[in-house]
């Protein structure tokens, strides 16, 4: 589950709090309204050779539902960022599934959008690899 959490941050001199950024979490929002399951970056996900696995991306993002019109002064400016996808780094994967173009739309209606990621691995040279989100 992709959506916005809130964070805080704090050192010796500055606190910044109320700030929200894309989180991954492990339940739905409904389940942990307060966020517990999640983390940035999201979670580690370990795998050997000859191994399948499904990612689900389930986008609980909503944006505020502004629509900016050409002149306006905003249009050119990051505004609810709430289209998603995965991305991976490392990984032989083929590039029908990890697909950078693809947009995962935010939640309609109470209804997330979802996509399937069905990565094979197959003999791959150990590491450490990432994903994030586009």
């Amino acid at each position: 589950y992709v959506r916005l959490c809130e964070w805080s941050s704090m050192n010796r001199t500055t606190t910044i709090l109320n700030m929200t950024r894309y989180c991954y979490c492990t339940d739905s929002k409904s389940t942990d309204p307060d966020n517990i399951s999640c983390s940035v970056p999201g979670p580690t996900l370990q795998m050997h050779d000859n191994t399948a696995i499904n990612v689900i991306i389930v986008n609980e993002l909503t944006g505020a539902g502004v629509i900016l019109a050409p002149g306006d002064l905003n249009v050119n400016r990051y505004k609810d960022m709430d289209i998603t996808n995965l991305h991976v780094h490392g990984l032989h994967v083929s590039p029908r599934i990890d697909n950078v173009l693809l947009k995962i739309n935010p939640t309609e209606a109470d209804e997330p959008h979802t996509q399937s990621y069905p990565y094979g691995i197959d003999y791959h040279y150990p590491g450490t690899f990432w994903y994030h989100a586009h």
